[in-house]
């Protein structure tokens, strides 16, 4: 969890240097009327007043894990929140939390906020709670919860983002081993879909899996 901090703590600084020092107006063009609306796709003030937090997210394990014996390489999650703009440069919410892999399901709520960089570029920071979950490949599970996860984001127009993210999980030591690990640390990156690109994100997942599935079944071979 550190190392994810260090990492932010190093990139807030420079994001907010770079965005005074924006010359496209941003901060200083004609206001907008004040509309009041609440947005599907996040804008900053004034266009949007609030907005909703519609997103998907594909990852890709950055870390190996000795807890596990085939630990999960891809990680599919989903976000489900709102936020509100409170200047034009900041916007503060929240969201309910899922993902999947082959691993485990879990389900959290996490903080959300956002910094606007200029009017199509944002950073994000989202830490939460991983407060449930459902150890698949785990006789019994082996992992406690509640578990920490916070993620580090760099959108553009609401529509795509490069995100970092960081589960910390404690762990039950169900054989007594004397070498078990305490905790496990699971560094995930890859990017996110948000509002209208979540949608159609949404619809392929499950087009794919649907296709996946009957073919599965097309293939079982049932015997007596």
């Amino acid at each position: 969890m550190k190392h994810l901090a260090l990492l932010i703590a190093l990139i807030i600084p420079t994001i907010s240097v770079y965005g005074q020092n924006e010359t496209d107006n941003f901060s200083y063009e004609p206001a907008w009327p004040e509309t009041g609306k609440a947005c599907f796709r996040g804008r900053p003030l004034p266009e949007c007043k609030e907005f909703w937090i519609v997103e998907e997210r594909l990852e890709f394990r950055a870390n190996d894990i000795n807890s596990l014996p085939y630990p999960a390489s891809v990680n599919l999650a989903l976000d489900l929140g709102h936020m509100f703009n409170i200047t034009r440069r900041y916007a503060i919410g929240g969201s309910c939390y899922f993902a999947a892999n082959s691993n485990r399901n879990v389900e959290g709520l996490r903080l959300r906020y956002r910094y606007w960089i200029n009017r199509e570029t944002s950073f994000d920071i989202s830490p939460g709670i991983i407060f449930a979950g459902n150890d698949e490949c785990a006789n019994p599970p082996s992992t406690k919860y509640p578990g920490l996860i916070i993620s580090a984001a760099l959108g553009y127009k609401d529509l795509i983002a490069f995100n970092l993210t960081l589960e910390r999980y404690a762990l039950r030591n169900n054989f007594g081993a004397t070498n078990y690990p305490r905790s496990e640390t699971v560094i995930y990156s890859g990017f996110t879909l948000g509002s209208y690109s979540a949608l159609v994100g949404m619809v392929a997942t499950v087009f794919t899996g649907v296709i996946a599935a009957v073919s599965m079944r097309e293939h079982t071979v049932v015997t007596f």
